[in-house]
């Protein structure tokens, strides 16, 4: 796949923002030879022409861009789908590969910080257990 200036510009911007933990990306990495790519890259498209994706970034990254990035990736399949906050651990996509399962988990996820639920259900479930206790 040809490299043109303005996705290496993309690439080296989204970079810097993840350095220096600034911007929300949703990024597609993809491969020219992967079947699953080229059934949702309509959606993908759509996804890019939106306007109301709510400050987050929207980036296709073909698998020869890699060194591109002057990270690990750790792409072990295609299509790969994550989204980039902040310089924290990517969350990966998993969902419905279309339009509508996208703008879904962006809105899910863009500005969430997130939590260990387990953690959280063990303190509910303690201080039922303390108040149960104190009203024997």
């Amino acid at each position: 796949m040809l490299i043109t200036f303005d996705t290496e510009k993309k690439i080296n911007q989204f970079v810097t923002d993840i350095k220096n933990k600034n911007g929300v990306y949703f990024v597609w990495f993809f491969a020219d030879y992967c079947d699953f790519c080229h059934q949702m890259n309509d959606e993908w498209e759509k996804l890019e022409k939106m306007t109301n994706t709510g400050n987050v970034n929207i980036l296709k990254i073909e698998k020869s861009q890699l060194d591109l990035l002057g990270f690990e990736a750790n792409i072990s399949g295609y299509p790969t789908i994550r989204l980039y906050k902040n310089n924290s651990t990517p969350l990966e996509y998993s969902g419905d590969r279309t339009l509508d399962g996208f703008i879904k988990f962006i809105k899910q996820n863009k500005s969430k910080k997130r939590k260990n639920k387990s953690t959280k259900r063990k303190r509910k479930t303690k201080r039922k257990r303390k108040t149960k206790r104190k009203n024997k």
